[in-house]
């Protein structure tokens, strides 16, 4: 009897043990890829480090970016009310320039012959210079055609 069991268990066990190699055998025979891991296994963990580090570089870069994008949004937010106070700070400032432009229209009435002086010699000294970037100017356009005409024969 105690050999009928033996025998009896050791059925079962080569039953089990065949369903579970042929299980073993189809799943390897239907993913080579899978079979070939486990045929090479020190380049399959060379492969799967490399695999792992470049998941990990990509998560990281998308955080990267996820929190740069979320600082350059809350920067926006919060500087927005000090740009839009800075345009309308400059606004009002050339409006007001503007007004005082056009309040003034004439020119104040000198008092003193001394400026009336002074403001002549200004004046005298602002034509002269004007002649003289006048003349200057003519020089250059004289040089730059002469250049022209030597360089095209």
């Amino acid at each position: 009897m105690i050999e009928r069991t033996d025998i009896f268990k050791s059925n079962i066990n080569n039953a089990i043990q065949s369903e579970f190699s042929k299980i073993i055998h189809n799943w390897s025979v239907e993913h080579p890829l899978i079979n070939w891991g486990f045929s090479h296994p020190i380049l399959t963990v060379i492969l799967l480090l490399v695999l792992v580090s470049f998941i990990v570089f990509i998560i990281q870069n998308l955080f990267k970016f996820i929190n740069q994008l979320i600082t350059a949004t809350w920067l926006a937010i919060l500087g927005s009310p000090f740009k839009i106070g800075n345009y309308l700070f400059n606004f009002v400032k050339i409006r007001a320039t503007q007004k005082q432009t056009r309040d003034r229209g004439t020119l104040p009435v000198l008092n003193s012959t001394e400026e009336k002086l002074e403001l002549s010699e200004i004046v005298q000294r602002l034509e002269t210079l004007n002649q003289e970037q006048d003349r200057l100017l003519k020089q250059v356009v004289e040089i730059l055609n002469a250049d022209r005409k030597s360089s095209s024969e």
